[in-house]
């Protein structure tokens, strides 16, 4: 199949050119990538906390911070329940299997069942 060539540029390149470019977010910079979920910087945690007791609702602190309200209300009732706004470590065994080296051996077996 050919693609079409619009303006001079292959149907690939035009297509990475008429996509929008990735929203930029002031939260991105304030996570720590751990594994399957994102955990947010103390300092973001602590700005939560110290809104919440200076009397500021959860969507009055989601607004400010451009974080979602449920997340909001899981650190504040972590931070009630615990005390801290620390990290704790995760329950269970670690993976033996990355989960790179998972997909890697679920595609290899599909591919040779078939």
């Amino acid at each position: 199949m050919k693609y079409p060539v619009l303006e001079g540029l292959s149907y690939f390149m035009w297509v990475s050119r008429v996509r929008a470019p990735p929203q930029t977010c002031e939260q991105h910079s304030c996570m720590v990538n751990m594994g399957k979920t994102k955990e947010h910087s103390k300092a973001i945690r602590d700005k939560i906390v110290e809104g919440h007791k200076a009397g500021k609702g959860y969507k009055t602190l989601s607004k400010e911070l451009g974080l979602p309200v449920s997340t909001i209300g899981s650190i504040i009732r972590k931070w009630k329940a615990s005390g801290t706004t620390v990290n704790h470590p995760r329950p269970g065994q670690p993976f033996k299997v990355s989960s790179r080296a998972e997909a890697r051996l679920a595609e290899r077996s599909r591919l040779t069942q078939g």
